[in-house]
């Protein structure tokens, strides 16, 4: 059986996921966008069969068209953009399954983006040789469902990083004596809210509590937070960080933050439960009901609300025994459970199915 994958661009967790997964089971792939924000090395595009966003449109359409003939499934990230809509059309026309992997967990809408967006889906989605990959359990599943994707085509696909790259020794009591540091990895841009992270933060040290506040990223709100946090000695600022340099910081760390208005799933929330951190989270990250919620690794506060976020900020700190045991229950269900060994085995039975059909 062939198969091909198409990746949107090569972040870090899809150059892990390749090495670890793909390439054992020599599955080809490629990706729409050559360049990533979400890593500084590009070594795995020297093995990737297309790079769109390095070909014209006709190179691009007679790729997806030879791809969808000599390959029996398709996987690819994603639905509303326009290579998956060719691909959509191709894989009717040389009877290919397509994978629709999605980290997009189901949102109401509203007035005629609800019309447009319904109807667009229910069409895709009804076709039998279209598979729901969602890279969750919960509302991630639920956008397949609710959009009339048959039960039995809807495969769980879950959002994965590398955890040994992360994995340290738990935390343990004697660590939690110290002032408590908090960590933010990620963008600093409005939908991930380090704004509003920053504002509770600093409630909480009018209170008189003493804790640290390291943020890892850059982005458009970087400068308002500078203004936020100048002559704060427990707020820290350092810009992007990669690799070893990012660990260090995670290893540093006791709880991350991920205050998030919009997040589709958060890998960082799976990368600090591999450190063995606990996760406070909004309540609009998508990893929140898979990764946080079920397993009761970390606390999850209303999404956008000051008061609630600093109000869960100071429990945590008066209470730090609860990270201990909340870090160990979430490195203990991230490395024993959801690992590449999940991953290997849910892509195994969406080959077992598109091989069967």
């Amino acid at each position: 059986m062939k198969v091909h994958t198409i990746f949107v661009e090569p972040a870090n967790y899809t150059q892990d996921l390749i090495e670890h997964v793909y390439r054992k089971q020599t599955i080809g792939y490629s990706f729409l966008y050559s360049n990533s924000i979400a890593t500084n090395e590009t070594k795995i595009l020297d093995s990737a069969q297309h790079l769109f966003d390095q070909q014209g449109f006709f190179k691009n359409i007679s790729f997806l068209w030879n791809c969808t003939k000599v390959n029996d499934l398709m996987i690819i990230n994603g639905y509303n953009h326009l290579v998956f809509m060719w691909l959509w059309v191709f894989s009717q026309l040389n009877n290919c399954h397509v994978g629709i992997e999605s980290d997009t967990p189901y949102y109401p809408s509203h007035g005629l983006k609800k019309v447009i967006k319904a109807t667009y889906l229910k069409l895709i989605f009804a076709n039998k040789k279209i598979l729901g990959l969602p890279g969750g359990k919960g509302s991630h599943r639920d956008l397949f469902l609710n959009y009339g994707m048959d039960k039995e085509r809807i495969f769980f696909m879950p959002m994965m990083v590398d955890n040994e790259k992360y994995k340290r020794v738990p935390q343990t009591t004697d660590l939690l004596q110290a002032p408590l540091n908090f960590i933010f990895v990620g963008r600093l841009v409005e939908e991930k809210n380090p704004v509003l992270l920053v504002k509770a933060f600093k409630n909480v040290l009018q209170t008189g509590l003493i804790a640290n506040l390291t943020i890892v990223g850059e982005g458009n709100c970087s400068e308002e937070l500078i203004k936020l946090s100048v002559g704060n000695p427990n707020i820290k600022l350092l810009g992007k960080k990669f690799g070893t340099d990012l660990l260090k910081q995670y290893h540093k760390a006791n709880v991350l933050v991920l205050p998030s208005a919009f997040e589709p799933w958060g890998l960082v929330v799976n990368e600090a439960m591999a450190a063995g951190l606990p996760v406070l989270c909004s309540s609009a990250v998508g990893a929140a009901y898979d990764l946080v919620i079920q397993p009761d690794t970390g606390w999850v506060f209303t999404a956008n609300n000051e008061a609630e976020l600093t109000d869960k900020l100071i429990e945590i700190i008066n209470h730090p025994l609860q990270i201990e045991e909340k870090a160990k229950r979430g490195q203990d269900f991230i490395l024993n459970y959801w690992n590449y060994d999940l991953y290997t085995e849910c892509l195994n039975q969406i080959l077992a199915y598109a091989k069967r059909n």
